[in-house]
């Protein structure tokens, strides 16, 4: 992608670069590409563990430093294998540099460069980078225990000594003006504890004596500027790691497809503009995954429990639903109590009828009728016979 680079290990990368024109320096264009991508899928899993160990592995010895309560050594040293924090002067045979008159619990020596670093796009930077730093403690001890500090983290340094040297000397000078270095410059500095602060101590007891631990300090600071001075160191390694993690998804996106961000760069006219578009579509991945991975490791515990709560009424839910479901039993009443009253049949009233009417007689059948003397047909409604004469209501 045209105007983005990066210098990793020396090597400047950008996303274009990695593609074509830097992996021409090295075995051609080809070779550049497969090296991008095989990075970037490294970049991306590595920035992942970053935001998991900022959350997770990160100790905030601020407040271990805080929750641990000051002993006295004799009572400290009956918790063997404890975390403990003490106080006191210390005792024993200290440090003793060249360049200070004092003596020094730990000594620091740091030295930097002034170096020019010309990136990809032909871009020049200088900066000062460290080239060399030299740490070394005294054993000492607080009343009746031993401290073993090698490896502790020092709390309270002073800068004791400040040097410079131009590129052509082979001294280091006190009081020379570093501004407007040239490149090949370099200073020194020294930072010590003074041995004779009183200091705190926190670690682990192990063998009558303090070393290592989980959290292991030597200030020559009080306690609460000690606390603070670890609350900040934690809140800026946190703030690190988190920029740390955002940085290499980014920048491992933008590799794995670093042959999509060259074809899209070469496109007339807008190519500058989609590859911006592409950087800052991957940079917002690269912050919204982070943010989740953090979202989700910080209220871990809580989805686990809704999760648990969830699942407990589903089982609740269908146990109840099976047992009122068809086919069921009568539910069973507790014992001692009184069965439910049944409901009484209601009787239905007789309604009055109406009285029976008397049935009409049928009429007789019409048809011929027949003397009863002569046997003629006699004539209907006739009242005597045409043939004898004889009364037909007479029988």
């Amino acid at each position: 992608m045209a105007g983005m680079s990066f210098n990793v290990g020396g090597f400047n990368i950008g996303s274009r670069v990695a593609g074509v024109g830097g992996a021409k320096k090295g075995c051609g264009g080809g070779c550049g590409a497969v090296f991008g991508i095989i990075l970037g899928i490294i970049m991306i899993p590595l920035g992942l563990y970053l935001a998991y160990y900022g959350e997770i592995k990160l100790v905030n010895h601020g407040k271990v430093f805080e929750r641990i309560e000051m002993m006295e050594p004799d009572a400290a040293k009956a918790q063997e294998g404890e975390l403990v924090k003490i106080s006191g002067q210390p005792e024993g045979i200290f440090l003793r540099i060249r360049e200070w008159d004092g003596q020094a619990l730990f000594v620091r020596r740091q030295t930097e460069e002034f170096q020019e670093d010309t990136d990809a796009e032909g871009e020049v930077e200088r900066e000062w980078n460290t080239i060399d730093t030299d740490e070394e403690w005294a054993d000492f001890s607080i009343g009746s225990i031993q401290i073993r500090p090698a490896g502790a983290n020092p709390v309270g340094e002073e800068e004791v000594y400040s040097a410079y040297k131009k590129k052509y000397e082979t001294a280091f000078h006190v009081g020379t003006s570093q501004d407007n270095p040239d490149v090949g410059d370099q200073r020194l500095t020294i930072d010590v504890l003074d041995a004779t602060n009183s200091v705190i101590v926190l670690g682990q007891m192990s063998g009558g004596g303090i070393q290592g631990g989980s959290t292991f300090v030597v200030s020559t600071q009080n306690e609460g500027q000690t606390m603070q001075t670890l609350k900040t160191e934690y809140t800026f390694a946190y703030w690190g790691l988190k920029g740390g993690a955002v940085f290499a998804i980014f920048f491992g996106i933008l590799m794995v497809f670093t042959p999509l961000t060259w074809l899209v760069g070469h496109v007339p006219l807008i190519g500058n503009q989609l590859s911006c578009a592409f950087a800052g579509v991957a940079f917002v991945i690269a912050v919204v995954t982070v943010g989740v991975i953090t979202v989700f490791l910080k209220a871990f515990w809580f989805l686990v429990a809704a999760a648990v709560l969830v699942i407990a009424f589903v089982i609740i839910r269908g146990i109840t639903t099976s047992r009122s479901g068809p086919g069921a039993g009568p539910p069973v009443q507790p014992a001692g109590t009184p069965p439910p009253a049944q409901p009484v049949a209601s009787i239905p009233t007789a309604q009055p009828t109406a009285p029976a009417q008397p049935r009409e007689s049928a009429e007789p059948e019409a048809g011929p009728k027949f003397c009863a003397n002569c046997g003629a047909e006699l004539d209907p409604g006739g009242k005597f016979c045409q043939e004898c004469g004889h009364q037909v209501g007479a029988e």
